[in-house]
């Protein structure tokens, strides 16, 4: 509904600041957003939230290359394996569906739960 999509937007620009410092976990935060928020199953809302995480990254790239703040010998084979692990991500994603993901993720979040339990 339009209200959702109102506070989605919000959200969506908070997140953009947010990723523009970190991104680390805005592709996560972006998921509940499409899922939670805007009623997508779970592959649509991975799609959305990758596809805007991308965007999003495209700008900060373009910031941190104009600042020459970037480890090129670091950053390309980081990159380079990065790319492989998500397409293959991608194609098992879109293989097993929602259901698989959904259990997946579960086990992700409580694997996550624990281990910060266990740090404090």
């Amino acid at each position: 509904n339009k209200k959702n999509f109102v506070i989605a937007l919000i959200l969506s620009f908070i997140l953009g600041i947010y990723g523009g410092f970190f991104s680390v976990g805005v592709t996560t935060f972006l998921l509940f957003l499409f899922v939670l928020l805007l009623g997508r199953d779970l592959v649509q809302g991975i799609a959305d939230s990758v596809f805007i995480t991308s965007i999003m990254l495209i700008a900060a790239f373009i910031v941190f290359i104009d600042k020459n703040n970037i480890d090129y010998t670091l950053a390309i084979p980081l990159a380079t394996t990065s790319i492989i692990g998500s397409y293959i991500g991608a194609h098992t994603a879109l293989t097993f569906g929602d259901r698989w993901l959904k259990i997946l993720l579960t086990i992700v979040v409580v694997i996550l739960i624990i281990k910060l339990f266990l740090d404090i």
